[in-house]
């Protein structure tokens, strides 16, 4: 709740991975995948234990049919909106966005990550 976080959801049953990122990012943004782009990126193991919660995180990496369309938010009971980040600013979100209080934002107005997002970038 209240961090940033990517397109998403869960497997239906006998979906591919494939299947479910091209079929979540439709839902979410509207935004088309091309189906021969779409593939494995990383895997994240994501205890949080806050909200009792386990969830092997599989992130899928694809490029948009169209790359002048622009995301909608189709969910905004779910959702704030979509905005685009470098990997830079996703590293510095990361720094502020630690559980353990650490986090120093110096200032800035910045996002904090969902856990499986902030353990990619850590892991990367």
């Amino acid at each position: 709740a209240n961090t940033l976080a990517l397109p998403g959801g869960h497997l239906e049953l006998y979906e591919s991975w494939e299947q479910c990122a091209i079929r979540e990012t439709l839902e979410e943004t509207g935004l088309q995948l091309r189906q021969d782009s779409v593939k494995f990126g990383h895997v994240t193991n994501d205890i949080m234990e806050k909200e009792g919660k386990h969830y092997v995180t599989i992130f899928m990496m694809g490029e948009c049919q169209c790359e002048v369309t622009r995301p909608k938010n189709l969910e905004p009971h779910k959702c704030s909106g979509w905005s685009s980040y470098s990997w830079e600013e996703l590293c510095r979100f990361a720094a502020y966005s630690k559980d353990d209080g650490s986090g120093d934002n110096g200032g800035e107005d910045m996002p904090k990550l969902f856990g499986p997002l902030l353990k990619l970038i850590e892991e990367s």
